[in-house]
C-alpha cells in the first residue's frame, strides 16, 4: 500500500513542489524555523525566530541543519517575491540557507502559520488550505517526527506514514484536514535559537571594517615602535 501511495506522490504532485517539500521535511536546508515577522524592508524580512525545527529523518545528501548556538532570537531573511505577502505580526515556518553577514534567504518554501505556539495549522503563504500543507501541519506539530507523507490523487489524499502504519490526514471530499489517532505519538521538547547577539554583529561589514581598521592600526604602530627600537644605539660610558 505504502509503495503504492509514494508512486501516487510523483504522479500527483508537480516535480519541483514534491522534491522541495520532500526537502523541507527531511532536513534538506540550513535552517527551519518557526517565527513571527517583526518588521519588513525595501529588501530584507525580519523575524522573531520562536523554534528550530528538525526532522526525525535526513535527506540523502542534504545539508545539515544549523546548530542552535549559531541561530539568533532575530535573523534576516531575504525578501524576495516569495515572501512580499508576509506583513509584521504574521507567523510563518521558513526553509532558509544561510548567507553572509549572518543573514538568510529563502530555500525549499515557506508556510504561513496561524500562530506560533503548537498546535498550529498552515496555510500557503497566500493563505490557502491543501494536501500539501496539511503534511506541513502534521510536520510541524509534530516538532519533524512525522515526515513520511504520500499523497494520493489530484491534491486529494494525504496519507502519513508512522511506525509503519498508514494514516489518512487530508482528504478534500471530506472535508479537509482529518485526525487520526495515532498510537504512541513522541512529545518533543521545543529547541529554541540560543546565539548571542555578537554572533550576528560581529559578522557585520560594519564591524568587520572595524576590526581590520583596528588590526591595520595596530600592526603599523608595532612597526613604527619596531624601527624605533631598531634606530637606538647604545653608548657605554668607561
Amino acid at each position: 500500500m505504502l509503495l503504492v501511495l509514494l508512486g501516487l506522490l510523483a504522479l500527483s504532485l508537480p516535480a519541483r513542489a514534491a522534491d522541495a517539500l520532500y526537502r523541507f521535511t527531511h532536513n534538506g536546508q540550513d535552517l527551519l524555523a518557526v517565527g513571527t515577522v517583526t518588521s519588513v524592508g525595501e529588501g530584507s524580512i525580519t523575524f522573531s525566530i520562536s523554534e528550530i525545527l528538525k526532522s526525525s529523518s535526513s535527506i540523502g545528501g542534504g545539508s545539515s541543519p544549523l546548530p542552535s548556538s549559531e541561530v539568533r532570537r532575530e535573523i534576516k531573511v531575504e525578501r524576495g517575491e516569495a515572501l512580499r505577502d508576509l506583513q509584521p505580526g504574521d507567523a510563518a515556518v521558513l526553509s532558509l540557507k544561510k548567507k553572509m553577514w549572518g543573514s538568510f534567504a529563502l530555500d525549499n518554501g515557506a508556510y504561513r502559520l496561524d500562530g506560533t505556539a503548537l498546535p498550529v495549522q498552515a496555510s500557503t503563504l497566500a493563505g490557502e488550505e491543501n494536501a500539501e500543507t496539511a503534511a506541513v501541519t502534521f510536520f510541524v506539530n509534530s516538532r519533524g517526527v512525522f515526515c513520511e507523507f504520500a499523497f494520493e490523487g489530484d491534491d486529494g489524499r494525504v496519507a502519513l506514514t508512522y511506525k509503519g502504519q498508514d494514516y489518512l490526514i487530508y482528504d478534500r471530499a471530506a472535508g479537509g484536514i482529518q485526525n487520526p489517532q495515532i498510537p504512541g505519538t513522541p512529545s518533543r521538547l521545543p529547541t529554541e535559537p540560543k546565539g548571542d547577539d555578537w554572533f550576528a554583529n560581529w559578522q557585520s561589514p560594519a564591524v568587520l571594517v572595524g576590526i581590520l581598521a583596528v588590526v591595520a592600526g595596530g600592526a603599523i604602530t608595532l612597526r613604527i615602535l619596531f624601527k624605533k627600537r631598531k634606530g637606538r644605539h647604545t653608548i657605554y660610558l668607561k
